[in-house]
């Protein structure tokens, strides 16, 4: 019969067929040092609103959010290595009445998350840029973010831009209602709704991993980001909006940076 002794305790647990013992079990965050503490990444959390935008940008395929990982540097040898992975553990929405309510349209507010790879250029979507800098870190002494490129929609959708291959199946979505009285609930998606949950250390599922491949070779010891193929993801509307109406979005994004080999 195998046996798990505590650490400290010395208090056994059969494992098996015998008699249910207790085991106490404390989950951890993903490691964002590798093996050798050479290289740390980190685990970070945004925040980001779009500006109030009319219905009409309530459009099928119209994207509210990009998100692209490049990799970082990557490390010359045999073949070229991305500095850090990136690994998406949570999205959460909210979805807010504007300064106008909605005709009545009978249809349902969708939205879908989809992946993108072979991300080569992140193009000129408009709206607002997201710089990351020295911020969002769940720990002071979490490493600096090697600065995905993200952009969200400020009172016009996104361009649609850049060179990246969109999967045609959605990996997640969300519906609500468009409210048309002022005596129904202000909210298209309720506040915080979650979008994508996954975590291998959470809940058993695995997370959103995002890498990076470079797609030619180079003499320097280094690679830009503009020099591979990213990976990353949109937020996208699913269907038309009814005829008037104001609406506003709200995302928390969480991810952590992780060293090569770390996870």
């Amino acid at each position: 019969m195998p046996l798990l002794e505590g650490l400290t305790s010395g208090v056994l647990a059969e494992v098996g067929e015998g008699p249910a013992a207790p085991i106490h079990v404390t989950g951890k965050s993903m490691p964002y040092q590798d093996a050798e503490s050479k290289g740390k990444g980190g685990h970070y959390k945004l925040y980001a609103t779009t500006g109030q935008m009319a219905a009409a940008q309530w459009g099928a395929g119209n994207e509210l959010f990009r998100f692209r990982w490049h990799g970082g540097n990557f490390a010359k040898g045999d073949f070229f290595r991305q500095e850090k992975y990136c690994v998406i553990t949570k999205i959460k929405v909210c979805c807010m009445v504007g300064t106008t309510l909605f005709a009545a349209g009978g249809v349902h507010a969708r939205i879908s998350l989809s992946k993108c790879r072979h991300w080569i250029d992140f193009g000129t979507p408009g709206g607002t840029t997201i710089t990351i800098g020295d911020s969002c870190k769940s720990r002071s002494d979490m490493a600096r973010s090697l600065q995905p490129e993200i952009a969200i929609a400020s009172t016009t959708v996104l361009a649609v831009t850049g060179s990246k291959f969109t999967e045609a199946s959605a990996i997640a979505a969300l519906a609500g209602a468009f409210p048309i009285t002022a005596s129904t609930q202000p909210t298209v998606i309720i506040p915080w709704t979650t979008l994508y949950s996954a975590s291998a250390f959470h809940n058993g599922f695995h997370p959103l991993h995002l890498t990076a491949t470079p797609y030619l070779r180079s003499r320097s010891s280094t690679l830009t980001a503009d020099g591979v193929h990213g990976s990353g993801f949109l937020i996208a509307v699913d269907q038309n909006a009814p005829a008037t109406g104001v609406f506003q979005f709200a995302f928390q994004i969480e991810w952590a940076e992780l060293p090569f080999g770390s996870y």
